[in-house]
């Protein structure tokens, strides 16, 4: 009786165990983590349960299926290399304290075309973060690939890297001064950022940017260069 399937189908989807799941939440996989595994260094269960749900709330229509492999250490065990969006759990500084975070690799894969994902030097942010990151990196992806049989896989590997660490929160491209001095310790360089568009990032650092100009007065300057904004996902130092 069909009325009798819609019945269970429904009575299972408000206990969580739905019989039609997205693509985000077929694709989704997440070892043990800190809960029970002594190995671990962050939360990835429930973590990766709230980023499916964050996924499904803003990215419900995904064309293409991506898999994101959430990990709790460098041991692998969701295989984050191979995954299109792998995480590798770690502790990382936020605003002066450590907090848990990730590590990024993107566009690994398996079968015919394996291949470990990308890392990108210095890739990473909190946990907090993860959901205006990945919503971030897949747009990216879906307004820059050339049609929707191009793997994530294929276009993380041509993609520039500017598109592969932005987010969609804040200013997404900045105008920054570069300041070099030279000393008796070596080099050193200053980045003032200056923002274009909305989101203000670097409009709470005034104070910091006076005193790097009062060093620059001293130095050589570089001014012009235009780049993405140097953040990570969560502003992660």
């Amino acid at each position: 009786d069909p009325a009798r399937i819609e019945d269970l189908v429904a009575r299972l989807d408000s206990i969580g165990l739905s019989s039609r799941p997205s693509g985000w939440r077929q694709n989704t996989m997440a070892c043990t983590g800190i809960e029970f595994c002594k190995l671990a260094i962050v939360d990835t269960k429930n973590r990766a349960r709230d980023l499916v749900a964050e996924l499904e709330q803003r990215l419900p229509d995904l064309d293409v299926p991506i898999s994101v492999n959430v990990n709790g250490c460098p041991n692998a065990c969701a295989r984050t290399q191979v995954a299109d969006i792998g995480l590798k759990g770690q502790l990382v500084t936020h605003e002066g304290s450590q907090v848990e975070g990730f590590q990024v690799h993107l566009g690994g894969a398996t079968g015919l075309g394996a291949n470990f994902g990308r890392k990108l030097r210095a890739h990473k942010g909190t946990s907090a973060g993860l959901g205006d990151y990945v919503v971030a990196v897949v747009s990216h992806y879906l307004a820059d690939r050339t049609g929707p049989e191009e793997p994530f896989a294929d276009w993380v590997a041509r993609a520039d890297e500017a598109l592969l660490r932005d987010r969609l929160e804040g200013a997404l491209v900045l105008r920054v001064e570069v300041c070099v001095l030279r000393g008796e310790v070596g080099e050193h360089r200053f980045e003032l950022g200056h923002t274009i568009g909305k989101g203000g990032v670097g409009d709470s650092e005034e104070e910091r940017g006076e005193r790097q100009h009062h060093l620059c007065g001293r130095g050589e300057q570089e001014i012009g260069v235009w780049r993405r904004a140097p953040q990570t996902f969560a502003g992660v130092n």
